[in-house]
């Protein structure tokens, strides 16, 4: 439950970061959110196994099993966050998910409660980082630092991984973007 919790919201965090409400319906954005979520599981398994090695090359001891249950501790707070996605999406609507943010929502709603809104998972964040790094060093029997100079590492990593696959994948995803606007542009001439 914790890990479609958790992946549920990275699904909405990672839509409003790349504004994807400028380019999606509202709808559809939901519909990945509850995507994500199915994917947090499969999610908390892999990264448990990528963390677990990447903790022994620092001198870790944990295993897999454990690293899970670091993983999914540390995406408690990520429930205090949903439903603030949750209401952020029900006073703000798509506006949530775009760059102009409040100017695009309902003047019904002044521009200081958007703004406590917005920062209102702030806190949740930083607790679920300290739950993290706290629960990752235990598992592993390593400092705090140690755990942290892990994580950073695992985390640079992962990020690497995540840049060569984009550096692959986004010609692909160019050409079929202009194969599906060919196919499509025609129907919607027609119609």
């Amino acid at each position: 439950m914790l890990a479609s919790i958790w992946g549920a919201s990275i699904a909405l965090s990672l839509s409003s970061a790349f504004y994807l409400g400028e380019k999606l319906p509202l709808a559809t954005i939901l519909i990945g959110a509850l995507i994500g979520g199915a994917l947090g599981l499969p999610a908390l398994y892999l990264l448990a196994v990528l963390y677990t090695k990447m903790g022994r090359v620092f001198g870790g001891r944990s295993s897999a099993t454990d690293m899970r249950a670091a993983l999914a501790w540390s995406a408690v707070p990520q429930i205090p966050i949903l439903l603030v996605w949750i209401l952020r999406i029900a006073l703000f609507g798509q506006s949530t998910f775009t760059s102009m943010g409040y100017s695009n929502s309902a003047q019904l709603v002044p521009p200081l409660i958007f703004s406590l809104v917005q920062l209102a998972s702030l806190p949740f964040s930083i607790w679920g980082i300290a739950i993290w790094i706290g629960a990752y060093a235990e598992v592993h029997q390593v400092s705090t630092w140690r755990g942290i100079a892990s994580l950073a590492a695992g985390g640079a990593f992962i990020g690497a991984a995540l840049a060569a696959v984009g550096v692959v994948c986004l010609p692909v995803s160019f050409i079929l973007y202009a194969i599906l606007r060919m196919l499509i542009l025609p129907m919607q001439s027609a119609g």
